[in-house]
């Protein structure tokens, strides 16, 4: 029962991980809190669900679409939003997402609705016994993806030109900046890959608590 307790727990602890990587992402190259990451998450189930259960896109096929959406959406709302603040101070930055945060909750109750909608369930509720140890699949699909998810990002921060240039700018962006790095292109793949990062956290939530414009608020929604 414990072990049981714990895995169950790491699941739970891996979707909020999830969420605080797409602010520190954003945090480190510009130094400002994105009050609308969780709404990102929310913007990203949305989208899986008409993928899904709209359109009839199979599940690892919209899995895959729908980062790639939220991530044009980062680059769009940073382009439009961010840059043309990127002179002023944080926070005028900060309550533009915090704006951004409600903006979005309005326009997703607008299109999708205000109701709470069911995300199709992927995995039977059967529980899966593992040597003796009953866990739930939805669990184990979390922890993996998380786990793939972070070792990916490690890969892309680690091994490609363009994440060590992101940790670059990150750490001087004035030195950064002498060396030739776009720091605005920078910041416009840091919310590309916060959106992205957003959207796979929304997948992995929606079929464990529910989908609704207000899940992007993590404390109610992600209770069991």
């Amino acid at each position: 029962m414990i072990v049981q307790q714990i895995i169950s727990g790491l699941a739970l602890g891996c979707v909020y991980g999830l969420i605080a990587l797409g602010f520190v992402l954003i945090f480190k190259a510009t130094e400002v809190i994105n009050f609308a990451q969780g709404e990102m998450m929310m913007i990203g189930a949305f989208v899986a669900y008409t993928l899904i259960t709209m359109l009839n896109v199979p599940f690892l096929l919209a899995f895959l679409i729908t980062p790639i959406i939220c991530g044009c959406l980062g680059i769009i709302l940073e382009r439009v939003l961010i840059r043309p603040l990127i002179k002023e101070s944080v926070v005028s930055i900060i309550m533009v997402t915090i704006g951004l945060s409600i903006t979005l909750r309005a326009f997703a109750g607008m299109i999708w609705s205000y109701d709470t909608l069911d995300f199709p369930h992927l995995f039977s509720e059967e529980a899966v016994r593992i040597g003796g140890v009953v866990m739930a699949p939805v669990d184990i699909w979390v922890i993996f993806v998380t786990v793939g998810l972070v070792l990916l990002l490690y890969a892309f921060f680690r091994f490609t030109t363009v994440g060590i240039s992101l940790q670059a700018s990150a750490q001087n962006p004035l030195a950064s900046l002498l060396m030739g790095i776009s720091v605005k292109r920078v910041y416009a793949m840091t919310w590309a890959i916060s959106g992205m990062v957003g959207a796979v956290a929304g997948i992995i939530v929606a079929p464990i608590s529910f989908l609704n414009c207000n899940m992007g608020f993590l404390g109610p929604s992600l209770s069991r």
